[in-house]
């Protein structure tokens, strides 16, 4: 079974659990007047809810953290199949950099106070020119707060990623957004 069935076998079995819920709760509304009942069953309703739009866009996040040159970037471009987060022999702070999967390619370079790099929105970019361009962001990001605070670069870049693409040769669920 390929991991679209069992997902779609999954949400499934989630509706019918739900559907259940509610042919009980009218079948025996008075059971349900029991304030710790109630209780559970709201808890039950929140979750429900909470796995059925978990379930609706299944959703895969990495974060990484390490020292300097430490191979956080290059865990990343590995695991996503394309070299996006640039790689550095020596530091390069970045800021907040999040990829989603998607046909377009497309990258958002958030407006930030006192910013120094370029900011706006492009598309049909190469994976080299996404690269290049997080590349010159993040430069001058590390350069400019060396002088002086500033925020985070926070861009988002969108391409086809390995695990989305390539289901079955990864096992994951689909990918819309990773983050480190």
């Amino acid at each position: 079974m390929n991991i679209d069935n069992k997902l779609e076998n999954t949400r499934n079995i989630l509706s019918e659990l739900g559907n259940a819920v509610s042919n009980l709760v009218n079948f025996s509304p008075e059971v349900f007047e029991d304030e710790t009942i109630k209780n559970n069953l709201d808890d039950f309703r929140t979750a429900h809810a909470e796995a059925t739009q978990r379930l609706s866009h299944p959703t895969l996040s990495i974060a990484t953290i390490g020292t300097t040159s430490s191979g956080k970037s290059t865990a990343v471009n590995a695991l996503m199949g394309r070299s996006i987060a640039p790689i550095e022999a020596g530091e390069m702070s970045g800021g907040v950099l999040t990829l989603r999967h998607s046909d377009e390619r497309r990258l958002i370079i958030e407006p930030t106070p006192d910013a120094v790099w370029e900011t706006g929105e492009w598309t049909n970019l190469s994976d080299d020119e996404l690269y290049n361009k997080i590349q010159v962001v993040m430069h001058s990001y590390h350069e400019r707060r060396k002088k002086k605070e500033l925020i985070a670069p926070k861009i988002q870049a969108f391409a086809p990623l390995f695990p989305a693409n390539e289901l079955g040769l990864s096992g994951f669920l689909k990918v819309s957004e990773l983050n480190f």
